[in-house]
């Protein structure tokens, strides 16, 4: 089992995370190559901003959301599955995929030309895919 966290920034703002991953299943070759089934689970809070149809969103006055609305705090859960491998010299690659559900719904708005409108976002959920390269002492 690997426990992680981080604090990372992106493009609107902070960003806070913490991960768990399993291997339970793990084999090796004649080389000494490791290999291993994992299975991933990660949070995250941070800023987000909807840029262009990253986050597909409706607005109820549609003219007034040209500009996108601002930055909101949310909290994701990215759930995953997939395959590690581990060279005796220490190489280390992992690829998996999964899904990330936002756990929460901002109140997102659009501003133009000093005017607000509501926005709706309509996509919660995405899928994912992870190549982590690295090296293992």
């Amino acid at each position: 089992m690997a426990l992680g966290a981080g604090v990372g920034n992106n493009i609107a703002g902070l960003e806070y995370s913490a991960h768990a991953r399993l291997r339970p299943l793990v084999g090796s070759s004649d080389s000494g190559r490791l290999h291993a089934l994992t299975f991933q689970s990660a949070i995250s809070r941070g800023q987000y901003q909807i840029i262009g149809d990253l986050l597909n969103f409706q607005c109820d006055e549609p003219q007034y959301c040209q500009v996108g609305p601002k930055p909101q705090w949310m909290t994701w859960l990215q759930l995953d599955v997939g395959w590690e491998t581990r060279a005796s010299s220490g190489f280390l690659l992992r690829v998996s995929t999964g899904y990330a559900f936002a756990l929460n719904s901002p109140n997102w708005h659009c501003t133009l030309a000093g005017k607000t409108a509501t926005c709706k976002n309509i996509t919660t959920s995405f899928p994912t895919l992870t190549v982590a390269l690295g090296y293992a002492f």
